[in-house]
This record gives C-alpha cells, sequence and structure tokens, in this order.
C-alpha cells in the first residue's frame, strides 16, 4: 500500500474546487497498470486526524431511549476498504451509488456495534438507524435518517497497541465539501508501492502544477514509524536487561567458583584417594548445584509474582512469556556449571600434593 496526503493551501478556492481535484487526481490513478485499488479519506490508520463525531440518536434497541455517540468518523471512497484490507464482516461496503441523491447511509466497525448496540449480533445492526443528526454534523441540512448498511473489522487508528474505538465511514458523494485542506490517497499495487510514487506525481501535477504530495510512505513505513518510540524503549530495556544479566553472571561465576576453590584441599584429598576426575567435578556440582537451584527457583517464583506490573508496558508479549522466563536461567545455569567446572577440573588434574602444599 501506498499512501501520501494532498494539502490544499487556504488560497486554493472553494472546498468544492479541492474535492473535485482529488476525484480527478483519483480517476487518473485507477487506470494505471499495476494499481488494484485507489481511494481517498480524510484520514487513514495511524494518522491523528480525520475527525471524531458526536451525536445523539434514538435507539430501537432501547425502547426509543436516545444514546449519545462519540466516534470517529472517516468521509471515504467506495474502494477504501478494499485498499486497506478491511474486511467486510456483514451488509456491504460503501458504493460509487451512495450520492446525494441516494438514502443517507454509513458504515460502523464491530467496536460501534459493540458499544452503542448493546453488542448484538453484528448482522443484526444492518437496517438499524442512526436517526437525522450524523449529516447535520457536516453542515447539511438533512432531515432523512442515516442508515448502517455494513459492519466491518476493527483497525487499529492511533497506535499498535490501542484499542479499538467505534468507528463511521461516510461515503465521499454523500457530503459536500469534504476535502476543504487536505485528502488522503491510498493504492493497493500488485507489485512494490515505491514504484508508483512518481504515478501519483504525475496525476497531481496534470491536475494542478502548484499541489505537492506530503508525507509519501508506504503503510509499511506508516507502522514502522509508529512503532520508533516504543520500540526505541524496547531496545533500550533490552539493553539494560542483558546488561543486568551479564553483571549477574559475573557475579555468580565469581561467588561460585570461589567457593569451589575454596574446596581445593577436600578435592585434592579426593583425588589422592583415587576418585576420577569426573567424580571430583561431579562432587563439586553436586553440591553448587543445591544452592544454584533453588536461588534460581526462588528468583523465577519472585519474577513471576511481580510480572502483572509489566503488563501495561508490554505488547504482543505475555507477562509470562516462556522465552523470557527460559533464557536468563538457562543462561545462568550454564554459568554455575561453568563456575563449578573449571576450577574443579583445574584441581582434578594437577598433582594432589602440590594442591595440599599450597593450601
Amino acid at each position: 500500500m501506498l499512501t501520501a496526503a494532498i494539502p490544499f493551501p487556504q488560497t486554493y478556492g472553494p472546498p468544492e474546487r479541492s474535492s473535485a481535484a482529488v476525484h480527478r487526481i483519483l480517476d487518473r490513478v485507477k487506470t494505471q497498470p499495476g494499481i488494484t485499488h485507489a481511494a481517498i479519506s480524510t484520514a487513514l490508520p495511524l494518522v491523528s486526524s480525520g475527525g471524531f463525531l458526536s451525536f445523539k440518536f434514538p435507539s430501537s434497541l432501547r425502547g426509543g431511549g436516545e444514546v449519545d455517540v462519540e466516534t470517529i468518523r472517516r468521509v471515504v471512497s467506495p474502494e477504501y476498504f478494499g485498499a486497506l484490507g478491511i474486511r467486510v464482516r456483514a451488509g456491504r461496503p460503501l458504493t460509487a451509488a451512495d450520492d446525494l441523491n441516494a438514502p443517507r447511509v454509513v458504515v460502523v466497525n464491530r467496536s460501534f456495534v459493540r458499544k452503542y448496540f448493546d453488542d448484538v449480533p453484528i448482522e443484526q445492526a444492518i437496517g438499524l438507524s442512526l436517526g437525522t443528526a450524523v449529516f447535520r454534523n457536516f453542515g447539511e441540512k438533512e432531515r432523512n435518517e442515516t442508515t448502517i448498511v455494513g459492519v466491518v473489522d476493527d483497525v487499529k487508528q492511533d497506535a499498535p497497541d490501542a484499542a479499538p474505538q467505534p468507528e463511521l465511514f461516510i461515503a465521499y458523494a454523500q457530503v459536500r465539501n469534504t476535502y476543504a485542506s487536505q485528502a488522503f490517497v491510498v493504492l493497493r499495487t500488485a507489485d512494490d508501492p515505491a514504484a508508483h510514487i512518481e504515478t501519483l506525481r504525475t496525476a497531481l501535477r496534470e491536475e494542478d502544477p502548484t499541489l505537492a504530495l506530503d508525507a509519501v510512505m508506504t503503510m509499511d513505513q506508516r507502522i514502522g514509524r509508529s512503532a520508533e518510540r516504543p520500540r526505541t524503549y524496547a531496545v533500550l530495556l533490552g539493553g539494560f536487561a542483558v546488561f543486568a544479566l551479564i553483571i549477574a553472571g559475573a557475579g555468580l561465576f565469581g561467588v561460585l567458583s570461589y567457593s569451589v576453590t575454596q574446596r581445593s584441599r577436600e578435592l585434592a584429598v579426593r583425588t589422592a584417594l583415587g576418585a576420577s576426575r569426573s567424580a571430583v567435578v561431579g562432587v563439586a556440582l553436586r553440591q553448587i548445584g543445591v544452592a544454584l537451584f533453588a536461588g534460581l527457583a526462588i528468583g523465577v517464583a519472585m519474577a513471576i509474582a511481580f510480572s502483572n506490573n509489566l503488563s501495561p508496558f508490554l505488547y504482543g508479549v505475555s507477562t509470562t512469556d516462556w522465552l523470557s522466563f527460559g533464557v536468563a536461567p538457562v543462561a545462568l545455569v550454564i554459568v554455575g556449571i561453568a563456575a563449578c567446572v573449571v576450577p574443579a577440573r583445574r584441581v582434578a588434574q594437577t598433582d594432589p600434593v602440590q594442591v595440599l602444599r599450597e593450601i
């Protein structure tokens, strides 16, 4: 997906001019090879613009009682859902037939149905009325009721870790003067989307050489940009965690290695009495291993007990992620084994008499 904004200067003229320009640009782009869907919208996912809508409507599910609605609103062209790959779960999408001469219709998302229609099955939301207030928010002197004709999947609008919000989609042909200051274009392509940037620029120049594209990015780039800050935090905290693990490993190695070294006389005596190298190393491992695994068990238990405190900072991973709880203990076990084996093998390979003299 290729996305871009088309900003219109305040001196461009009346809103009708900018709206007509956007539609002509879209018509030019649609005919180009490699472009499967072309759409316009007042905003895109992960772009903090496009506006909110606030209105009231009498709900048939609540005996005619009024429902206060606060929802994200998007004014879009018919191919918007196909361009972004948003699945229509019930009813139909917006079409070119939804114009000023047609009944007023909208498409809503699952969260809208869940919040304002008491979480009824989405199929039952089709055909329900939102009253006459929706289009009056756009300055329309509308008296006809607005009907829901489709329900689509929720889409992440603000950030990848943000909860979905109620959303309402309106056909651009049913709203006058939609794109007064800025329009967003989204193209779904059959090949590399970056290869169609010049195609979009050419269509813009043919319409008006004074206009220029802004914020030209693929959708992957927009997603990456939205994750820049949490990714930076994750890398920073991950680096601190690795550093802490290294310090803990170094301290553990030093303590256990010193503990085994303190038993050099005992291990030397065992060697002098005929114990093999593996037996000497095994004695050191058994005695140190009890303390090592007891410490790890206590540490893991405490980590699990306090893991819920991390839940607000996690995305896409559980507070008891097996990989996180497995890597650190395994690393410390390896360090602990090395701390026991290295000095124990050194004692076992040395002449017992020499060890006893040094001690």
